[in-house]
């Protein structure tokens, strides 16, 4: 064993080149280590027959720093600039030790810059720029050679480091890492200056409810670590303060007293004056704008514009608010992370709280179809389905799971109409916004008696059979209906109106004509003028 530390060096240095050697790996010596590695090692890539020739693995490879000793030393150190150049590189770091002893013997210890390292050269850095040092060839950096770091398989280890941080994604996890560690608590410090506005101004800002402030004064001095930087990166005098908010993703729940509920995806905005001073949130959620202030004051503020296409959960969360009183408060809360937060309660005291009602039925009739036929969600505006609510509350008393009551007079001297039918069908179309929407429908006939003059018969719960929502629709709802005449008459004695559009329009002189199936010998018989449905 050599006692000069130069000869000492190049032992220890082929001694790491014959290990590459014995394990296959290529090392390639650096002439000129400049940069902080004496050596570019690269492993075998596997052999991947299955694997097409231009998307095989070419190996890993990594960067090698060798430092050799006659001493059981625990730390080494290498210069600051040199542990930057290798926190820098896209390629796996590693400082490996070899100690050598009098019999000729060697142990390798080794590090991977890794984590731990980087963000201890990183901090080290910072620090230095904070000094105002730009020596950084003479500062040092030691890390722990100890017996935690004894590597016996020293290029398997090395193997299985790279591996374990990333494989063929570590470069980009690397990059990741280094732009990103540090800046845990945030990337600088804002100092400014209003011209006129107040603290509320700020947390409204903060909230995205008001528009840029006029500023005095802006400075931001960067920081890392908790270090700061010694001048401000930005500095001016005048000008204006714009913050763009960054809403965290939530739920708004909608809940009425008698159990109906409604969910709307929303998005959470805080802002929180220096120090923790004071606080507000905000939630934004369809027609919703809820600003939750100190001490558990909340406004709501419920914004639509009536002509614009918007998801049917927004407009069943309108009808939902419209049709709360003051006896029947909506109970608002809010869902973040699997966690519910009471907001508050909410009243509307709309006069109209039946035609709300009505267009709730008639929101849940529309998803029931979406859901029947597995279509696509669907837009509409509140003017379409308002323009349409008649026709649209129709379509929605056909599918129901409520009962359907048909009064009429029948026809002929004491006749009794259509028979004895066990089985009502019928069928309507209906178009919002340029999308038709369009059903057939069957339902039992549970009750058929006289009163007085009238017939009254009561129909149980819908069974949907066709449905149809779609632009320019092409499905004819009509000739499905028709095909169900035919089929079911085959088994009921069935009582087919045709469209319940017509079946019970307000025209006096209406006849109840009845469908009859298309076969040889039968026509289409009517009842007698004017049938009604409750």
């Amino acid at each position: 064993m050599t006692t000069d530390f130069r000869w000492a060096g190049r032992e220890g240095e082929k001694i790491f080149s014959l290990a590459c050697s014995r394990k296959m790996v290529s090392c390639i010596k650096a002439d000129e280590d400049d940069c902080g590695w004496d050596f570019i090692i690269q492993y075998q890539p596997p052999t991947l027959l299955h694997v097409p020739t231009d998307q095989r693995d070419t190996g890993v490879s990594a960067l090698v720093q060798v430092k050799a000793t006659q001493v059981d030393a625990a730390r080494w150190s290498i210069s600051l600039k040199n542990a930057l150049s290798l926190v820098n590189s896209p390629l796996p770091a590693f400082i490996v030790r070899v100690a050598l002893d009098r019999e000729d013997a060697h142990q390798f210890r080794a590090i991977h810059i890794w984590r731990p390292e980087i963000e201890r050269i990183l901090t080290a850095a910072r620090r230095a720029y904070a000094q105002g040092d730009e020596a950084l060839h003479r500062k040092q950096i030691s890390f722990d050679f100890g017996q935690a770091a004894d590597r016996p398989d020293l290029l398997e280890w090395m193997r299985t480091e790279i591996e374990v941080a990333g494989g063929r994604d570590y470069a980009g996890i690397k990059r990741t890492l280094v732009d990103t560690v540090g800046f845990e608590d945030g990337y600088g410090t804002a100092s400014f200056r209003l011209r006129t506005s107040s603290p509320d101004a700020l947390l409204d800002l903060q909230l995205g409810l008001i528009g840029p402030l006029e500023l005095d004064y802006f400075s931001y001095t960067p920081s890392r670590f908790g270090i700061r930087a010694p001048e401000p990166e930005i500095e001016c005098h005048g000008g204006k303060l714009e913050i763009i908010p960054e809403g965290r993703d939530a739920r708004l729940k909608l809940r009425a007293p008698d159990g109906r509920q409604q969910f709307l995806p929303a998005k959470l905005f805080s802002g929180i004056l220096p120090g923790g001073r004071r606080s507000r949130a905000r939630v934004q959620a369809g027609c919703f704008d809820i600003v939750i202030r100190s001490r558990r004051r909340v406004s709501v503020k419920l914004s639509f514009d009536r002509k614009k296409k918007v998801p049917l959960d927004t407009l069943a969360a309108y009808a939902l608010a419209h049709r709360s009183h003051r006896d029947s408060p909506l109970t608002v809360s809010l869902i973040q992370e699997k966690q519910q937060h009471d907001i508050g309660m909410i009243n509307m005291d709309d006069h109209e709280t039946e035609s709300w009602a009505q267009l709730l039925l008639n929101i849940d009739a529309m998803k029931r179809l979406i859901a029947f036929e597995n279509a696509d969600p669907i837009h509409l505006s509140f003017h379409d389905v308002r323009r349409q609510f008649a026709g649209f509350s129709i379509l929605e008393a056909l599918i129901n799971d409520r009962t359907l009551r048909m009064e009429f007079t029948p026809y002929g001297d004491g006749g009794s109409g259509p028979g004895k039918p066990v089985m009502f069908l019928s069928y309507t179309m209906v178009e919002l916004g340029g999308v038709r929407i369009g059903a057939v429908a069957s339902r039992p006939v549970v009750r058929d008696e006289m009163i007085g003059e009238r017939r009254r018969m009561d129909m149980g719960p819908a069974r949907l059979l066709h449905a149809c929502v779609d632009e320019g629709c092409v499905i004819d709802i009509r000739e499905l209906y028709l095909d169900e005449v035919d089929r079911l008459s085959e088994t009921y004695d069935v009582m087919a109106i045709g469209d319940l559009m017509m079946g019970i329009s307000d025209e006096v002189d209406r006849e109840l004509i009845l469908d009859r199936p298309r076969l040889p010998g039968h026509a289409n018989e009517a009842a007698s003028p004017r049938a009604s449905a409750a």
